[in-house]
């Protein structure tokens, strides 16, 4: 089997080729042989500069999936773009395609930039709960600003070309081939006399308008309002802060240990689950019958809102709890479309004194509604899969991707504590909490819903 990476030289370029199909993902084999060979184009006396680019539709698209759970092996990326940056060559980065992740982090610890006007670059680790843990939190905040390096990392959404070179991102704009247009751009910088430019070494810009310190204050409130109890946008600002405050040695150990704290986080576990449940469900879920599935479960969780009502809690503290445990859309928003109302509802205010004190319960009972109803629907065959249970509510009725979909939450929690939640609702409540068959049985046999899954 050939290597991804290859090196040749053209005159004093060395021209250093990833061939991964199909996004060139950066799986260990890619790691090793790229630093290799920029290990050996530095070792040869003959060359003058390092050009990388990549073969296919794009440049490193981000890391590969099929390590994603897996004990990271050697060389790790943060290793491999601090020894990128180090080398005593110039080197250039030739990108096209979608720029992402740890392609982009490969790519600011290469010298210099160039990007094909029609590609775009992005740093998406917050959405799968995690943070860029190979420099890319302090090598972009010293390129672009602290205000761009927020928008990209805490936001995760991509930037065109055009303005990744106008925050300072990339050096140049080129069309046509990668290759052709990068062996151009090495020629110019050659006849310079360019020498290594260091992105670590650069201070990070001052704010136009406000300070640094502000603009992280300001962003960090706003994480906190609009995205209460997730994990990782708040260690992504920290670790910008870093950038802010420290050497770059020091920034990348506080990176480093930030990165380690989000992968020990179950929001993680949760967005990785979500990322794979949906890769998996677009193939086979019928759309039809999520509807169905999603309706019927839907009518529990509005059930057990409206009792909770009808029991004594008001409507704002249900919406309360449920928005504190995450969900997107009230319950009671829900009923108002299907056209119920609750201007009949009272609440008896002693009650609702007594609820005010306890919003987790408030939460489990449309929430574990959902989950009892869902196992009903995997035993009755109606959906193929829990995780596409967990796509059709994270997807349609506002289930908080942090906590991965109804099914993976109960997995998370444990059926054995689910299963005597819902007996215990089930003798307070009445028949309607009676625990699904398929719950009792996996509970009996010791297995999850995930497992149940891989078996079926």
């Amino acid at each position: 089997m050939s290597s991804p990476v290859q090196w040749s030289r053209e005159g004093v370029i060395a021209v250093v080729r990833i061939d991964n199909p199909p996004v060139n993902a950066l799986g260990q084999s890619v790691r090793a042989h790229l630093l290799a060979a920029f290990n050996a184009a530095e070792q040869d006396p003959e060359v003058k500069l390092v050009l990388l680019y990549c073969a296919g539709r794009t440049f490193i698209a981000g890391a590969d999936i099929r390590e994603f759970g897996k004990p990271p092996q050697a060389p790790i990326l943060p290793d491999v773009t601090r020894s990128l940056e180090s080398f005593n060559k110039p080197s250039l980065a030739v990108l096209h395609g979608s720029v992402l992740g740890g392609g982009l982090e490969v790519a600011l610890a290469c010298h210099y930039r160039i990007i094909q006007d029609t590609a775009k670059v992005g740093l998406p680790e917050v959405k799968l709960g995690l943070l860029p843990g190979a420099g890319g939190t302090q090598r972009l905040p010293r390129l672009a600003g602290v205000a761009r390096a927020l928008e990209m990392i805490v936001g995760g959404e991509p930037i065109s070309a055009l303005e990744a070179m106008r925050s300072g991102i990339v050096d140049e704009l080129y069309d046509g081939e990668p290759l052709a247009a990068g062996l151009a751009y090495a020629a110019q910088l050659l006849a310079q006399g360019a020498q290594p430019r260091r992105s670590g070494q650069a201070r990070v810009p001052a704010a136009v308008g406000s300070s640094n310190a502000e603009l992280l204050m300001a962003k960090r409130a706003e994480v906190q309002r609009s995205q209460p109890g997730l994990f990782s946008p708040l260690r992504c600002i920290a670790a910008i802060e870093a950038a802010t405050a420290l050497p770059l040695s020091e920034g990348l150990q506080r990176e480093r240990a930030l990165f380690l704290e989000c992968m020990e986080s179950p929001q993680r576990a949760a967005l990785i689950h979500t990322f794979f449940a949906e890769r998996q469900a677009a193939k086979v879920v019928d759309r039809d019958a999520s509807v169905t599935v999603g309706n019927r479960m839907a009518l529990h969780y509005i059930r057990e809102a409206e009792l909770l009502v009808e029991e004594g809690a008001s409507v704002a503290q249900v919406d309360a709890a449920l928005r504190e445990f995450g969900m997107a859309t009230s319950p009671f928003a829900l009923l108002e479309r299907s056209g119920l109302k609750l201007d009949a509802v009272v609440g008896e205010p002693s009650l609702a004194v007594k609820l005010e004190s306890a919003p987790q319960r408030l939460w489990q009972r449309p929430i574990y509604a959902l989950i009892n109803e869902g196992a009903r629907i995997l035993e009755e065959d109606i959906a193929q899969r829990a995780s596409d249970i967990d796509v059709i509510f994270l997807t349609g009725y506002g289930f908080p991707a942090h906590r991965g979909g109804p099914m993976f939450l109960a997995d998370q929690i444990g059926l054995p504590a689910v299963l005597q939640q819902l007996r215990e609702f089930h003798q307070q409540h009445g028949e309607h909490w009676k625990p699904a068959p398929l719950l009792e049985r996996l509970v009996a046999e010791g297995k999850t819903f995930a497992e149940q899954d891989q078996q079926g």
